[in-house]
């Protein structure tokens, strides 16, 4: 855990941490089950030996026989694969050549030295234990639940072949008949009653593993595709990845078959005798096929139904989601080394499509924007419309998430619906003119990517803890109520089950808003802030112009001795350059001119949002108990809001200076020893750059620091008008 921390950012190396993490996480919720409900799986072992779960006849004896024979093959071919994967981890340092010295089969941090002498040795020994003990603690348990689920399955087997060889005795009396008949409804009953007991035992864990898996998988095949293939590490990266495939196979293959066989219990009942029963007992058959047309089903968290159905969704799952993470990985040039994180977040929220299967992927942009984004802002605004005597505290309370959330609903709008002009506007920065720089000016470039990523990072932090401290807020009061109230039409609080569902709801929603903010606030502003460092690129170029030419003589006309020439070749190359920075110039314009096109909606939506969010926040912050957990979740989501119209205010206030100081930077250089033709060109520039880039919000107001401080005055004098009614 400390050293995916310590990674954070870094796709590969955390995605080397973090599979066999999600493997022990998951882990720790099964090891829960058999440690403080050991009594519970001991009573639930002790029922399979049950009355009506023996064999009747030699068929159904085979039956249990070959369940049980596979049930072994499985753990020793699962347990086999789980120790040749741990044996090869723990070979392949050794093995590998590409690495001067022998490192850790597996990632991980440890607080002193693990490169020295006996250190390295301990560590090795730790990792490599650990692993093999987890691995085969994990694929026991996996195969104990899987041999459960195939207990269901080989009794309903049983059961269909009770009741496919049900015929009348004609020696026997009616009753001893019906008895017959009477021991397989009890069987049957045993069966769902013993699915019931399983479920509720292992229904948390089978579910963790079902979703951890989807991460898994695809993390695996992540880690598959970066090394060279047939290699030792990956082959045991193949083994794991098949022990993660084949640990949900077999509880999703068990699962189908129960419901197969659950569906086959009608069938079994029609082909009996049936015909030569008695009225009365065809009546009991009847009701008996009126109850097993509803399949038996095993559920994971009452959600993921155990079929292969689900297994195939989990699978291709974790091949969208590998594809997204690829494509982000082997993206190049001056996008990935800027908002590379930013991108993968908006492509699994479904905010930035990837280029194949396009029109897929834009259905489930729809479906997250339609059921995640548009009804929590929408449902809680009709609650305060259709609710009477609503006072202040409660509009406060629900007013700043409204506007908040409910400004994503048109915030998010060109990245649904003009998604095509999004991905061009952020490809414009791959434009060859717009990175052609120096070594020395490398280094502007190095310090731009590494404030857009602390911008980043800094704001999606703040977003998270407030989504965290917001949806955390119910449980400090001393009645459990939602973070936000909505208009429902039932009674959310009816039940538990009832309360869950529409808290994570609620959670759901506002965290998918919370998230893209946190990672399109600091594209769109970081975008603003790459237009600056253009600027600053270009002013360099403007102010060096001599200096540079005399470097580039240097460097490819050193063997001309005629000082004639070299003034000549010196001044053409002058002439050159400043057409080249002419270029530069308009490029940089084209793109702040698109930008301002593609997103001016979206940076207004946000400004007229934040002047009510800002005042409802503080107004909040009043009315609340000081130094309590609400007052510290007020206090950062409010934060969080300043810091988002800060970047973009502050960075379009960087923009217009930059633009605003270009002659500036062309009376800094040596203008004077340059020829006539170069200083016209210049003129011409001087005339231009006397007209500074100005980005614009809704073509209203500016991005300036003046802006912000505009939404903080208006802001405290609703304020100020709010806390006079109150």
């Amino acid at each position: 855990m400390i050293n995916m921390i310590l990674v954070f950012g870094d796709i590969e190396k955390m995605s080397g941490a973090s599979f066999l993490l999600l493997t022990h996480l998951v882990q720790i919720s099964k090891l829960y089950v058999f440690i403080f409900h050991k009594s519970k799986v001991r009573r639930l072992i002790d029922s399979i030996n049950r009355e009506e779960f023996r064999p009747k006849n030699q068929e159904q004896y085979e039956y249990l026989v070959n369940d049980i024979r596979s049930s072994r093959l499985v753990t020793i071919l699962f347990l086999f694969a789980g120790f040749a994967t741990c044996a090869l981890w723990a070979i392949f340092p050794f093995l590998n050549k590409k690495e001067k010295t022998v490192k850790l089969p597996l990632s991980g941090w440890f607080p002193f030295d693990t490169t020295k002498f006996p250190i390295f040795e301990f560590a090795f020994v730790y990792q490599t234990v650990g692993a093999l003990v987890n691995g085969l603690g994990n694929i026991s348990i996996d195969t104990f639940l899987s041999g459960i689920i195939m207990v269901v399955s080989g009794q309903l087997k049983i059961l269909n072949n009770s009741l496919q060889t049900l015929k009348l005795d004609y020696k026997a009396k009616s009753r001893e008949n019906r008895q017959k008949l009477i021991q397989n409804v009890i069987h049957h009953q045993g069966i769902i009653h013993f699915a019931q007991e399983m479920t509720g035992l292992f229904t948390t864990c089978i579910m963790s593993q079902f979703v951890v898996s989807v991460i898994i998988i695809c993390i695996t095949m992540f880690q598959m595709s970066l090394v060279s293939p047939l290699s030792l590490q990956f082959l045991s990266m193949a083994l794991y990845q098949t022990c993660m495939i084949t640990e949900i196979f077999l509880w999703c293959y068990y699962g189908n078959e129960i419901i197969l066989q659950s569906n086959k219990l009608t069938q079994s009942v029609y082909m009996s005798q049936w015909l030569d029963f008695p009225k009365e007992f065809k009546k009991d058959l009847l009701f008996f096929m009126t109850r097993s047309q509803k399949p038996l089903k095993l559920y994971a968290g009452g959600y993921f139904t155990l079929s292969l159905e689900t297994f195939m969704a989990i699978v291709k799952s974790s091949w969208s989601y590998f594809a997204v993470l690829n494509r982000v990985h082997t993206m190049k040039g001056t996008v990935k080394r800027f908002f590379k994180i930013n991108l993968l977040i908006m492509q699994l929220l479904g905010f930035y499509p990837p280029n194949k299967y396009k029109n897929i992927y834009k259905i489930y942009a729809y479906a997250v924007y339609v059921f995640l984004t548009i009804p929590v802002p929408t449902l809680a605004g009709i609650h305060l419309l259709v609710t009477e005597n609503v006072d202040l505290v409660q509009v406060c309370d629900s007013s700043f998430i409204i506007f908040q959330v409910g400004c994503f609903i048109f915030k998010l709008i060109p990245f649904i619906f003009i998604v095509d002009k999004v991905r061009e506007s952020i490809y414009m920065m791959e434009w060859q003119i717009l990175n052609n720089y120096t070594k020395q000016q490398e280094v502007i470039i190095n310090n731009c990517v590494k404030i857009c990523k602390r911008n980043t990072w800094l704001f999606l932090g703040f977003c998270v803890l407030s989504v965290i401290t917001w949806a955390s807020t119910p449980f400090f009061g001393s009645v459990h109520k939602f973070p936000i109230t909505i208009w429902l039409p039932f009674d959310a609080t009816a039940d538990t089950k009832s309360y869950v569902l529409v808290f994570v709801f609620i959670v759901l929603g506002v965290g998918n808003g919370a998230m893209s903010n946190g990672v399109i606030d600091p594209l769109v502003s970081g975008m603003a802030y790459f237009a600056t460092v253009q600027l600053r690129l270009l002013k360099d170029n403007l102010q060096n112009l001599s200096e540079y030419a005399e470097e580039e003589f240097v460097a490819n006309f050193s063997h001309t001795r005629s000082l004639i020439n070299k003034n000549d070749i010196i001044n053409y190359i002058i002439y050159d350059n400043i057409k080249k920075c002419i270029d530069h110039h308009n490029a940089i314009l084209r793109f702040v001119q698109y930008y301002e096109n593609v997103y001016s909606s979206v940076v207004f939506t946000q400004f007229t949002a934040s002047v009510i969010v800002v005042c409802v926040s503080c107004l909040q912050l009043i009315m609340v108990e000081p130094f309590t957990f609400n007052f510290f979740g007020m206090i950062t989501f409010l934060l969080t809001m300043l810091l988002e119209i800060f970047l973009y205010c502050y960075f379009g206030s960087t923009l217009y200076e930059e633009s605003n100081s270009l002659t500036n930077a062309v009376c800094m250089g040596k203008w004077y020893n340059y020829d006539l033709q170069s200083k016209k060109l210049l003129i011409i520039l001087m005339e231009r750059s006397k007209k500074p880039i100005v980005v614009t919000a809704g073509k209203i107001l500016d991005l300036s620091l003046v802006t912000f401080t505009t939404i903080i005055r208006r802001a405290y004098s609703l304020l100020a008008v709010l806390n006079n009614y109150q």
